[in-house]
């Protein structure tokens, strides 16, 4: 609250007059980032999630990220192994394809073999690892079909919405 209200530039207890404590000041700031972004997650179907995707990352890419946490060199150096092998081996079965692309697949690989992501299927889903393992494994397989049949990341937004399939 104290960083809010500094941030506004008011007291605050000028902020805890709107809100009574932190949790309904982060549900108002959410609902606010669900109305800007134009999402309904009450009636969210799933012809909607790429457009929807598009949508909070697009609103996310105006805020910056902020410098990393420095990586110790042994991470760092792991870090560019990978991504080496992971671009290597997407260059192998899509020589074709634009750099920009094959970085793209490399990086979605690298998403999935991430931590973060495991962490996420396990923890904020209750799934057992096993079926973490499963999920993730079957994302990789899905895209690794794509590469094998030259399904291309799209273009432009109108692509990643089914729209140049009609």
């Amino acid at each position: 609250m104290r960083a809010v209200s500094a941030r506004a530039g008011v007291n605050e207890r000028t902020v805890y007059r709107h809100f009574a404590n932190e949790e309904a000041l982060r549900d108002a700031i959410m609902h606010r980032l669900e109305q800007q972004v134009g999402i309904d997650l009450g009636s969210l179907r799933i012809e909607e999630f790429a457009d929807a995707t598009a949508r909070i990352f697009r609103h996310v890419s105006t805020y910056s990220l902020g410098a990393p946490p420095p990586l110790d060199s042994t991470l760092a150096e792991t870090n560019r192994r990978r991504h080496d092998a992971l671009l290597a081996a997407v260059k192998m079965h899509a020589e074709t394809w634009s750099s920009a692309d094959r970085t793209l697949v490399a990086a979605i690989f690298d998403l999935m073999w991430s931590l973060a992501a495991y962490e996420r299927f396990v923890r904020d889903w209750n799934l057992d690892p096993e079926e973490a393992i499963r999920g993730m494994t079957w994302v990789v397989g899905v895209l690794e079909k794509a590469i094998r049949h030259d399904i291309r990341p799209p273009r432009r937004s109108a692509e990643s919405l089914g729209e140049s399939d009609s």
